[in-house]
């Protein structure tokens, strides 16, 4: 009994067991998840339901899994996250007044009522029952509903909102595919591994872990500054509690591929955009100076790839953009200004067989050409 109820309080969070159902769900191979909050007014009810399509059970693995703590069909497999099976428990955390649980499998249809003391029962359905559905039932007010639909809403989207299967919650669709906003994007797959990446503006930025599509754990730092990525991995693990992602060897192989594409894959895709950028014309300084201080920072590696050096990613009054690698080998005496605008003066330094980039001295485009020619542009005024 201790054991249940610490099984039962398992977890921060009460309406984590949504978040459990989902998961058995998506393991027993269902495509399609329908989740609904309904309310009897007449009788002061809620009911709770969580219907899914995949495989569901017999009589042999209710008796041996579902009705018994500490073992579980996912024992072992690897390819599945609910390998503590203690996940279903948790949907005693709201204190039901029943639960009831519809499945069928190889011909066999069962109903499982758990009641509010632990206790269950078994029924044999004479109706076919496709999947599992899972039903909480608890005594509740209209606002009670109304705050557990929106309970509902934030658990799923945060925990379940790039879950690989089409998961409704009253009809309307939660999940959808893992990507991220910023000023660049870079995406990279590999065997058992997804990972998206953007630059963002803020130093601090997002790191989000998941599994199977499941949100393991989302945090923010700046360990990698300006860049925000979101990994779904087989190398990662939540914990027992489900708080936090394991970090282990594991995890340092997932973080290690989130560095090299940082490296990489973000760095082109961030020279490919400052070369766009320059060829079209950019009227959002901001972001332009947040890619030039990114570029400056990648250049400054110890051994920063000599195609960025070739992309025309200098905007030039004097002439279409140029790359890094130009301006480096501009003739001697040629010097670099920069300047914000045509004008006499621009014009006689182009004469001389100066270069003038388009920008201020002091200001982030500056910035990087410092870092990649080892000198600032002088002020052209």
């Amino acid at each position: 009994g201790d054991a249940l109820e610490s099984l039962v309080h398992q977890f921060a969070d009460p309406w984590a067991f949504l978040r459990e159902l989902v998961q058995n769900a998506i393991d027993a191979g269902t495509t399609e998840l329908d989740v609904r909050i309904d309310h009897d007014p007449a009788r002061g009810t809620m009911t709770m339901e969580v219907a899914d399509q995949g495989e569901g059970m017999t009589r042999e693995i209710i008796d041996t899994k579902l009705t018994r703590l500490f073992s579980s069909t996912k024992e072992g497999d690897y390819t599945k996250i609910g390998r503590f099976g203690i996940g279903f428990v948790s949907v005693f955390a709201l204190d039901p007044d029943l639960v009831c649980v519809d499945t069928g499998r190889a011909g066999e249809y069962w109903r499982v009522l758990f009641r509010r003391d632990r206790t269950f029962e078994r029924i044999r359905l004479h109706q076919p029952v496709e999947g599992t559905t899972v039903r909480l039932y608890k005594a509740a007010s209209e606002s009670d509903v109304a705050a557990a639909r929106a309970r509902a809403r934030e658990t799923l989207g945060y925990w379940c909102k790039h879950a690989r299967v089409e998961l409704r919650l009253g009809g309307e669709l939660v999940s959808g595919p893992m990507d991220l906003d910023g000023l660049c994007k870079a995406e990279h797959r590999e065997e058992g591994t997804t990972l998206v990446m953007a630059l963002v503006p803020e130093p601090v930025a997002l790191r989000g872990y998941y599994h199977g599509g499941l949100t393991l754990h989302e945090e923010r730092d700046d360990s990698l500054p300006h860049v925000a990525f979101k990994i779904d991995s087989r190398f990662l693990e939540h914990t027992l509690t489900r708080d936090n992602v394991i970090r282990d060897e594991n995890f340092a192989k997932a973080t290690a591929i989130v560095g090299q594409v940082a490296r990489t894959g973000l760095a082109a895709a961030l020279f490919a955009t400052l070369e766009q950028r320059a060829r079209g014309g950019d009227d959002r300084p901001d972001e332009r100076a947040a890619l030039y201080r990114a570029a400056a920072r990648h250049l400054a590696q110890d051994a920063p790839d000599p195609a960025w050096q070739a992309r025309a990613i200098v905007p030039r009054l004097d002439a279409p953009p140029s790359s890094l690698a130009e301006l480096r080998a501009r003739p001697r005496g040629s010097k670099l200004y920069a300047a914000r605008e045509m004008s006499p003066v621009v014009a006689r330094l182009v004469e001389g067989g100066h270069r003038v980039v388009e920008g201020d001295a002091d200001d982030a485009l500056g910035d990087l050409l410092e870092a990649a020619l080892g000198e600032r542009p002088l002020p052209a005024d």
